[in-house]
């Protein structure tokens, strides 16, 4: 890439096309994800969904929607879109039917989510600093948040910081991917709390950035709230996980039959295991860990504040229920007999989760007990 001589100064790009495209997606992030964050567990089908879609890097996708122009439109809406689309449905799938790829998914995703604001925010130190960079230009390809200019990028200083920053963002995704299994609650917790922050914080950004004349002004924007995203994201998605712990629980996975369990049932599957254990253990083996779902508390056995359980966010979280079983009938296909609902069993199901006060009912399994 060719460089540029520090005195050529660009105006601020244009930020039409991000403004709206940050407009549509502020409007889903920040009213989704706080539900993500704090009762994601509890609806493991919605959240294996947006996991997904992080995973095949939605976000880089939007920040190429809101660079389009006439020459990229078309390979923009289509071609990506496309591509964007059938990779979350398959590992949408994938991830439902195997605990192995859902916990690398949520390793890896996590990753990304914890690396990119530290990693941005160690570029614009380095950009702005060491390199010596002097302002933000067009967005590209390559640097989707604005090419930095006034700096020779083929100079050592400059690809030192490129690669290596790079280098870093992998090695994190990689590490985390490792770790999925014993971080799953986090890494939901995690991508609620960067779908408000690219919600809200990105859309405020935008639309600052839409109203600057001045480089210098908009450069100090951008710095500035790579600084501010960082502690603010870390911040929210230890809020989110802390409340996970106060107003979720956990139980042993329910047979994939459809019928649900009454005691009987769960007193047979308890001898069951105890059997399949004493069995284990005389032929020197060991079981596979079973999997847990969760589930919210009851209003009485939350402590603190049981508000998170009544009224409007209950509500709120029995759509998201009825949402996740359209996932689990549309995504989840099996050769075993299942007892189906129907669809005047679905609305009837819908009115229960809505009025009555009892705890709302799990949605499916999401970890291993070494997880809990």
């Amino acid at each position: 890439m060719s460089g540029f001589n520090s005195t050529s100064v660009a105006g601020p790009p244009d930020q039409t096309a991000a403004l709206i495209a940050n407009i549509i997606q502020a409007s889903i992030f920040v009213s989704v994800g706080p539900f993500v964050a704090i009762y994601g567990p509890a609806i493991f089908r919605v959240t294996t969904l947006l996991r997904s879609l992080f995973a095949m890097n939605y976000l880089s996708w939007v920040l190429a929607v809101s660079a389009v122009d006439e020459m990229t439109a078309f390979e923009v809406f289509t071609d990506r879109l496309a591509v964007l689309a059938a990779g979350v449905m398959t590992l949408t799938i994938a991830s439902l039917r195997s605990r192995k790829i859902r916990a690398y998914a949520a390793g890896a995703v996590l990753g990304t989510m914890v690396a990119t604001p530290l990693v941005e925010l160690i570029r614009q130190h380095l950009y702005f600093g060491t390199v010596g960079c002097t302002g933000i230009g067009e967005k590209t390809a390559i640097f989707p948040e604005g090419e930095p200019i006034g700096c020779d990028h083929t100079s050592q200083k400059f690809q030192l910081t490129f690669q290596l920053t790079k280098a870093l963002m992998v090695c994190t995704v990689a590490g985390f991917a490792f770790l999925g299994k014993k971080l799953m609650g986090f890494s939901i917790a995690m991508m609620g709390s960067t779908m408000i922050v690219e919600g809200g914080m990105g859309l405020l950004q935008v639309i600052l950035l839409e109203y600057t004349d001045d480089q210098d002004l908009a450069t100090q924007i951008i710095r500035t709230f790579s600084t501010i995203d960082l502690f603010v994201t870390y911040g929210i998605a230890a809020l989110g996980y802390a409340l996970q712990k106060l107003v979720l629980d956990y139980r042993i996975a329910q047979a994939a039959d459809g019928l649900g369990e009454n005691d009987e049932i769960r007193e047979l599957k308890a001898k069951l295991r105890a059997a399949q254990q004493a069995k284990a253990k005389e032929d020197g083996k060991m079981l596979q860990p079973q999997e847990f779902e969760a589930f919210l508390k009851d209003p009485k056995d939350i402590k603190l504040c049981s508000c998170f359980a009544r009224g409007p966010l209950r509500a709120a979280l029995g759509l998201l229920h009825v949402v996740d079983e359209l996932l689990r009938t549309s995504l989840e296909g099996s050769n075993e007999q299942k007892a189906k609902i129907s669809p005047l069993g679905m609305v009837k199901r819908l009115w229960r989760r809505l009025s009555s006060k009892r705890p709302v009912e799990p949605s499916a399994a999401i970890m291993a007990p070494q997880t809990v």
